[in-house]
């Protein structure tokens, strides 16, 4: 005995059938064709009531349990026989409905593989045929062509352009050579990006200047119109031209600082050096002597402190890294710390703007 619990087209029939077949060879199934009043006062009236009470109970116990909840209000076999049959139409119906529709809106995704797709195409065609809606082979090929992703537009127009008719397992055998040859060609294209991003990235370096260097035996002659300039400037650190402090390549004098005195500007004295250089300390006019350890000339700016002045169109740079134009050139005698004077030897007068004044 089968149980009815669903009313789907296949589930359905097949319950009928059977339970049909087993009222039948109990000799009942003619109780749910007939009505009592066509045996109403005959002999075989009290055998009617007996077979459709039992074909009622029959019937009650080859549904499911909510089924029968729901048919067991009706008082005869027929009633019920019928009940059923009208609740399968509908239902039948609204599933012819809803499979229609499925097979509209069905679509091909382009993210997964095709020919699994197609394997549930045909299963939803298949459903549609047990509800009594067949479709022909060639339509249902045109339909697949039709519904394949947009990215398979040279495969479709490919398909279209045949002149024999395509079946269904060849269209089937051309979407799987056509899924090979889409996944080969993806892997290949890939390859060749990761190829050229490695050159790309190979000939950078080897482009980079800071990396590359220059053959012993190269004969290349630089542009005389790319070298670069002479540095017209001394360096303070060794009295040398053409570079500054921070590019030569002697190393750097060490300068120690002296105790300063509210009267004298700010004086060094030099470790390993005789050589006294003045600058200018502060942002007010002096005509005192200025020492730093980084110029190569005693420097000041009052000219009467200097003797045999010669007037010269010459330049010295300061310890900021300044440059001043130097006025003249002449003798002084300077006063050392031990309060001994001795004679400088040749000095310059320069000119140097307030703004480029440093402190030390």
């Amino acid at each position: 005995m089968t149980k009815l619990e669903k009313f789907t087209a296949t589930e359905f029939n097949d319950w009928k059938l059977i339970t049909q077949f087993g009222m039948k060879y109990l000799n009942v199934f003619y109780t749910v064709q007939s009505d009592r009043a066509a045996v109403m006062g005959t002999d075989e009236e009290a055998q009617w009531i007996a077979d459709e009470d039992f074909s009622r109970d029959y019937l009650l116990n080859c549904l499911s349990s909510s089924l029968a909840k729901t048919y067991i209000k009706l008082k005869t076999a027929k009633k019920i026989w019928e009940a059923l049959e009208e609740h399968f139409r509908q239902e039948e119906d609204l599933s012819k409905a809803h499979l229609v529709d499925k097979f509209h809106s069905f679509m091909f995704d382009e993210e997964k593989v095709i020919l699994p797709q197609i394997s549930d195409f045909e299963a939803l065609v298949d459903s549609l045929y047990s509800e009594n809606i067949s479709l022909p082979d060639s339509f249902v090929v045109g339909t697949i062509i039709f519904k394949l992703p947009s990215t398979w537009y040279n495969f479709k127009t490919e398909m279209y352009r045949k002149k024999m008719q395509v079946g269904l397992n060849d269209l089937k055998r051309f979407i799987r050579i056509e899924g090979e040859n889409r996944i080969r060609h993806a892997l290949e294209t890939v390859s060749k990006q990761k190829s050229a991003a490695n050159m790309v990235l190979s000939s950078k370096r080897v482009s980079n200047p800071k990396r590359t260097r220059p053959s012993h035996g190269s004969s290349q002659v630089a542009d005389p119109s790319k070298r670069a300039k002479k540095f017209k400037r001394k360096c303070f650190n060794y009295n040398k031209w053409g570079h500054i402090a921070s590019d030569c390549r002697l190393p750097k004098r060490e300068r120690t600082k002296a105790p300063q005195d509210g009267n004298q500007a700010n004086m060094v004295s030099l470790a390993e050096s005789s050589d006294f250089v003045g600058m200018v300390g502060n942002a007010k006019a002096s005509t005192e002597w200025y020492l730093d350890s980084g110029a190569t000339y005693h420097v000041c700016n009052n000219a009467d402190l200097m003797t045999g002045l010669t007037t010269v169109k010459e330049f010295v740079t300061v310890a900021n890294g300044e440059t001043a134009d130097v006025l003249k050139v002449g003798n002084a005698t300077l006063l050392l710390f031990s309060g001994t004077s001795e004679d400088g030897g040749e000095k310059v007068d320069f000119d140097i703007d307030d703004d480029d004044l440093l402190s030390e």
